[in-house]
Order: C-alpha cells, then sequence, then structure tokens
C-alpha cells in the first residue's frame, strides 16, 4: 500500500510542502463522500441513466456497457459531471432504494443482507445452543403467508426427519418436560403421545400411513379400532349434559371373550338406567356366536332378549326353541272395526286384536284381502 494513501479507503494523504493542498483534501472528500453510508439508486442497471442526478450513485450489474463497461459489481457515483467508480470491500453493506432493501458485499458477489447461505446458530431474545440451533423467546410466533413477493397465498410449516425410524414431531413441554407430541414418532405414522412425567409417553392415537385407520389406544387394523389393553380400565364414549351416554367395554376382553357394550343414561348427574349388549359364545358351544340384551331393574341386571347362533329369538328365555320363543304374554295392537288398517296392505299373516267386533273382541288375522276372526275365520265386519 502506498504510504500517501490511507489502508483501507486508499484516502489521499497530504503530503510535506505540498502545493494545491485542497486538490488532494477534496479527492478524499469525494471517496469518502461516495461510499460512506452508502446507499444506491439500484444494483441491476449495466448501462448509466442519460441524466444523473449530482452524487447518484448504482451498484453496477455484471454486463456493464457504455461508459460502465468493465466495472462489473463496482460502486459508479456521478461526480463533479463524470462517473468515478470504487471497487467494493468484504463487508461493505448498501442500501438499495428501488427494492428497499440491503445488499452485502461477501468478497465475491452482492447478496441480501442476513442471507448468507448458512447461520450456524440464531437466537431471538435468547441464546440458542448446538441442539436448538433456532431458538426464539416470545408471547407468540406468526408464520404467515408472503403477500409481499407476492406469494402464492398458502403456507406450510414443513418437519422432515432422515429415515423411518427417526423423529419429526412438534413437542409441547412444561417446565421444559415434555407432556404431549405430535407427529411421526420413531415410525411414518401419525401419532399423538402424551406423558405425565417427560419420560414415559403413552400413545393415545395413531393413524396408519397405508390405510388411514385410526387407532385409539392402539395401531388400528380396522376402519377405527378402540382398544386398551388394560385388564382394570374401561372404554368410554361420553356426550355433554345431564342426557349422558356412557358405552363401556367390559375389561380385557378378547376374540375368544365376550364383547359388551353398556349404555348408561344419566339425568341430573345421577346414573339411572343401563343397557347391556352381551356378544361372544353361545355358553353350550364355544365355537358359535350369540348376542344377548340386559337392562338394569332395582340395580341388577336382567337378560331380556337372546339371539342364538341359529338365528333363534327368546324373549324372556335363554334357550329358545323356535324361531321366535316368547316367555310370556304377547300383545298387539287394539283396532276399531271403524279404524282396521287395510288388510292387504299389512300382508297376509299380520294379526290384530278387534276390540268391538260383532259376538264381542277377537284377535284376527289378514288373509291378504281381509281381517278374519281366528276363532271362525270369519271376515270382521
Amino acid at each position: 500500500m502506498p504510504v500517501d494513501q490511507s489502508e483501507n479507503l486508499s484516502l489521499p494523504y497530504i503530503a510535506p510542502q505540498q502545493a494545491q493542498k485542497h486538490v488532494t483534501h477534496n479527492e478524499a472528500i469525494r471517496m469518502l463522500d461516495a461510499v460512506v453510508q452508502l446507499s444506491v439508486a439500484s444494483d441491476t442497471q449495466t448501462a448509466p441513466p442519460a441524466t444523473p442526478d449530482p452524487g447518484e450513485r448504482h451498484i453496477i450489474a455484471a454486463g456493464a456497457t457504455g461508459a460502465w463497461a468493465g466495472h462489473d459489481l463496482e460502486i459508479a457515483a456521478y461526480q463533479d459531471g463524470a462517473w468515478a467508480y470504487y471497487p467494493p470491500q468484504a463487508g461493505w453493506l448498501a442500501w438499495v432504494e428501488d427494492i428497499a432493501g440491503l445488499q452485502l458485499w461477501d468478497g465475491s458477489q452482492w447478496i441480501a443482507a442476513g442471507a448468507q447461505e448458512s447461520l450456524p446458530l440464531f437466537g431471538v431474545n435468547t441464546v440458542p445452543d448446538a441442539t436448538n440451533r433456532l431458538a426464539v423467546k416470545s408471547d407468540a410466533v406468526l408464520l404467515s403467508h408472503d403477500d409481499v413477493t407476492p406469494g402464492s397465498g398458502d403456507m406450510q410449516l414443513k418437519v422432515n426427519k432422515a429415515a423411518s425410524g427417526g423423529t419429526g414431531s412438534v413437542l409441547f413441554q412444561t417446565g421444559f418436560s415434555g407432556r404431549a407430541e405430535f407427529g411421526l414418532a420413531g415410525n411414518d405414522d401419525f401419532s399423538i403421545k402424551v406423558s405425565p412425567d417427560g419420560a414415559t409417553f403413552r400413545q393415545a392415537i395413531v393413524v396408519d400411513r397405508n390405510t388411514g385407520h385410526v387407532g385409539i389406544g392402539a395401531t388400528p387394523s380396522a376402519n377405527l379400532e378402540v382398544r386398551d389393553d388394560n385388564a382394570a380400565s374401561e372404554m368410554r364414549f361420553k356426550t355433554a349434559g345431564d342426557y349422558n351416554a356412557i358405552f363401556a367395554g367390559d375389561s380385557n376382553r378378547t376374540l375368544q371373550g365376550a364383547g359388551n357394550l353398556i349404555i348408561v343414561g344419566r339425568w341430573n348427574g345421577n346414573t339411572v338406567t343401563a343397557i347391556r349388549l352381551e356378544c361372544g359364545p353361545d355358553t353350550a358351544n364355544k365355537d358359535d356366536g350369540q348376542i344377548a340384551f340386559r337392562t338394569a331393574s332395582g340395580g341388577s341386571m336382567a337378560e331380556r332378549m337372546l339371539i342364538t347362533h341359529d338365528g333363534k329369538v327368546g324373549i324372556g328365555t335363554g334357550s329358545p326353541g323356535a324361531l321366535l320363543d316368547v316367555n310370556g304374554a304377547v300383545r298387539v295392537k287394539s283396532y276399531t272395526v271403524a279404524g282396521l288398517p287395510s288388510a292387504s296392505g299389512e300382508g297376509a299373516g299380520a294379526m290384530i286384536f278387534v276390540s268391538d267386533e260383532t259376538g264381542g273382541a277377537v284377535l284376527s288375522f289378514s288373509d291378504g284381502t281381509d281381517w278374519r276372526r281366528v276363532t271362525d275365520r270369519a271376515v270382521v265386519s
């Protein structure tokens, strides 16, 4: 570096006993005026404007022509009626007026300030570390769609992992101890997990990536599978308010055991009734299935109807001997002669009770055309 210039900006020094010292001094002032607090009109032009303003500055774009030829990426300043050129040095910042953005010379090119290829750590109001390379300490964080460039109007937050066995998730903490997590945890199925202590996590919901099946408490093998393998627990679905329905499956049931459904009604916070549906093996033949319906009476459950493996229905009996076996009285609807329904509409074989038939009340059946008394087959009239 010549001893008559400054080390950084190459500003000319006034030499001892120099004549016309003001020329050297003014040259240094002119250079400072061009590069200090640098603000340029643009960084995209390759040729000078036809009528530049005094002091106007530009970053010359690559491929310069005309008066700017050979000065690619330099600072051009219009001073004293001519263009002066200043090669940038690493670290120079320039405000570009037509894009309202700050550009940085990195030693070989102009780039958007803060847009380096990689920042090893970045913290907002807190200190990042080797694990949390991006750290933000704030009451809220906003990620919004791009309405400046403009963008597509969409907004996506992407969490990418290297392999199926890794984890790509969002973790919620209390006092920096995990309490809930959703995402791809250890495989590629979407899951939601919760934890009481940050160490033991329990899977609450899982969605199979291949089928879309949803499992609650288990990996699903059907469109919706709800399972709890804890022998002392129940599975319940509840509606809000006084009119509650609780569906509870008996504990620790398997495909070889019974699968039960209990419906509990509530009124003003009190349990008032219960219905139990039992689907399981026939007691006489474990390979055959049956369905039993029970309701609560006086605090205990009583069997009301049974459907056997061969389709027999028993009402009031646990061993029906016919397709319909009723242990007790059966009542059909009562009609007056004037109010009889259509016999053809009800169909042949339909039964009714006629309360005011001639000769007295009587059971009647439809032959497909008329209602006939069961006592003598006479048409009801």
